[in-house]
């Protein structure tokens, strides 16, 4: 009985341990990926603005970038809800609003012709 008893509590205690372990480890970090669903149009502006600003900041591509159809970028960001913004080159703009962002998630927005403003 005492062995059987031993053996099982150092079971519990490896379990116990590995997922207490797995919570206090580094964080994954949290982000967002933008994918051009687009077919043949491109994506030339990106913007991922938190959901309290009332601005959209800079352009998150780098000066001459374009996102080609099936081409992504990813972007580390603070969990929170995001506005989301692209321009494709014909000036188009494709938007979510409020988009939650949780801590260690990776969230991604395929952009097609269906998120087109009207």
């Amino acid at each position: 009985m005492n062995r059987t008893f031993w053996v099982i509590a150092a079971l519990v205690s490896m379990l116990v341990g590995g997922v207490l372990g797995s919570a206090t480890t580094a964080e994954e970090a949290t982000r967002v990926r933008i994918v051009n669903g687009l077919g043949r149009w491109n994506i030339h502006d990106v913007y991922i603005s938190p959901s309290s600003s009332d601005n959209w900041g800079e352009n998150d591509l780098v000066s001459g970038q374009i996102l080609r159809a099936g081409e992504s970028i990813t972007r580390t960001v603070d969990p929170g809800d995001y506005d989301l913004k692209c321009e494709d080159n014909e000036e188009d703009e494709y938007t979510r609003y409020e988009v939650c962002i949780p801590r260690g998630m990776l969230v991604e927005w395929r952009v097609t012709l269906d998120d087109l403003d009207d």
